[in-house]
């Protein structure tokens, strides 16, 4: 297993319900050229947690990140439910527990890339309502 030192939050950067992990998958794999979808887990409309790319593989999610690190993605671009924030920070109390992190090792994508918006919910505010983990 790779060493894990921290976790990015990503979102999808739409609200088309239609667009899913499947169309993520395949603009990463047909437009981008890689390999697998970039992340490795995402939350979906219904705030179900996926599993899209195994932990033990390095992710394509942040760029200079991804060897150390774990991706996850929100579908949403402008609306996000109670239930996604939800999950969440259950899967980010669960990552930290797992990989010994703590809530300053998890950041939103645009602390590395200012010229990024996403994700574009408040991640902060969004851990201090939900997240047991300090």
């Amino acid at each position: 297993m790779r060493k894990i030192n921290e976790i990015i939050v990503h979102c999808s950067g739409t609200d088309v319900a239609g667009y899913d992990f499947a169309a993520i998958r395949h603009d990463h794999k047909r437009n981008r050229g890689w390999s697998d979808i970039g992340y490795h887990f995402g939350i979906d409309w219904d705030a179900d947690i996926h599993i899209l790319r195994p932990l033990n593989k390095i992710g394509a999610h942040c760029k200079g990140h991804n060897r150390h690190s774990i991706g996850i993605c929100v579908l949403g671009l402008q609306t996000f439910s109670h239930w996604q924030m939800k999950q969440l920070c259950k899967l980010l109390d669960t990552l930290c527990y797992a990989f010994g992190l703590s809530r300053g090792d998890i950041y939103p994508h645009n602390h590395y890339n200012p010229n990024k918006l996403c994700p574009v919910f408040d991640l902060e505010a969004v851990m201090n309502k939900y997240m047991e983990v300090q």
